[in-house]
């Protein structure tokens, strides 16, 4: 009997399947994550926007959330949950914080969430 010494080249069909998995798995994260981030950076530019107006601190509560609502509403930012920004303010000092989370479902029971806290301040304490 005669062995042939040459070696094997080649992926078998298995790690082909396990690696496209993989690939799969990856780009999944990727457009279910994006999105996320995408709307924390016109949240955080939102805030910092209200917080930099020269009249900011002059403002009263009620009016810094209706200027954060407007230019969240024109950044297509709808699914903000109620209590995730608030605004304190002391005299000329003014604080916004953004807090929360979000909980995506990427398949099955498996979910990913991803938690968020940003705070701006304006003026003097």
């Amino acid at each position: 009997m005669i062995y042939s010494l040459k070696k094997q080249h080649g992926l078998t069909m298995i790690s082909i399947l396990m690696i496209l998995i993989m690939i799969g798995g990856v780009v999944l994260l990727f457009f279910k994550i994006v999105p996320i981030y995408m709307n924390y950076g016109k949240v955080k530019s939102t805030i910092e926007s209200v917080a930099n107006l020269k009249d900011a601190e002059s403002k009263s509560k009620s009016q810094i959330r209706k200027l954060i609502r407007k230019r969240l509403a024109v950044n297509s930012v709808y699914d903000l949950p109620k209590d995730a920004i608030k605004v304190l303010k002391r005299g000329n000092y003014l604080k916004i914080v953004a807090k929360y989370d979000v909980k995506e479902k990427l398949f099955a029971n498996l979910s990913v969430l991803v938690e968020f806290n940003e705070f701006v301040e304006a003026g003097r304490k």
